[in-house]
């Protein structure tokens, strides 16, 4: 489980997140459109919560060991 904390509100980028995911830039943008990770945009740009993140990843890990 992940501590929540004050640096889990940090803003991530598109390119941090597929850095953290090891994902390409279409699949985070897929994801970001399908709402599957919590974003806003300003100016239309995505401003992505770290926390999301890291919560979009203990979601897909609970949901692969419940398989």
């Amino acid at each position: 489980m992940f501590e929540y904390n004050e640096s889990n509100y940090d803003m991530m980028s598109v390119e941090e997140m597929m850095d953290v995911l090891h994902l390409g830039k279409n699949t985070c943008y897929d994801l970001l459109k399908e709402k599957e990770i919590k974003c806003f945009k300003i100016r239309g740009r995505y401003k992505i919560p770290r926390i999301s993140v890291f919560e979009y990843i203990e979601q897909k890990r609970n949901a692969f060991v419940l398989e």
